[in-house]
């Protein structure tokens, strides 16, 4: 007979790891951010570029992060749900 179901554990593992990838993108973007901020690079495209950075990439990076730790908070509930179920 085969699995039904989820397996709590291997879920749980998942909700982990989103999370931890949410945490890295938002440290990433963080680190970029500075790093950009802290370049000698000056002129029109320096301009450009930083202000696409803030308006543009910065945003859409928070989203990413945001969509993983949704993500992660949806495995951690259907974890939790299976588990109350299997315990009756």
């Amino acid at each position: 007979m085969g699995f039904a179901g989820l397996d709590v554990e291997a879920i749980r593992h998942l909700a982990r790891q989103l999370e931890i990838q949410s945490r890295e993108v938002d440290t990433a973007t963080r680190e970029l951010t500075n790093l950009i901020a802290s370049t000698d690079w000056f002129g029109a495209d320096s301009r450009r570029f930083l202000d696409q950075w803030n308006s543009t990439r910065v945003p859409q990076l928070k989203r990413v992060s945001g969509l993983l730790q949704e993500a992660s908070q949806l495995a951690a509930r259907g974890s939790a749900k299976q588990d109350q179920a299997s315990r009756g």
